[in-house]
């Protein structure tokens, strides 16, 4: 039911907006209205074992570590 209210104050602002100001958000829109993305099982298995690999072989950073390049920022 709120549904169209919503659909109604959009548009009265959406006309105040300049075409700049519609295309940028037009765009942010976009970013949240995309289909989520769905891996199938084999791609994530892929996933699994390419992170597996990463840590076995040493590419990973510590809580420590991250938390040291943190204080940095």
């Amino acid at each position: 039911m709120a549904e169209p209210l919503l659909d109604i104050e959009f548009s009265k602002y959406w006309t105040r907006l300049t075409i700049s100001q519609k295309q940028s958000l037009l765009s942010v829109i976009k970013s949240f209205a995309t289909e989520d993305e769905t891996l199938d099982l084999e791609e994530y298995n892929k996933d699994l074992a390419d992170a597996e690999a990463a840590y076995k072989s040493g590419n990973y950073i510590t809580q420590e570590e991250m938390l040291n390049l943190i204080r940095k920022w």
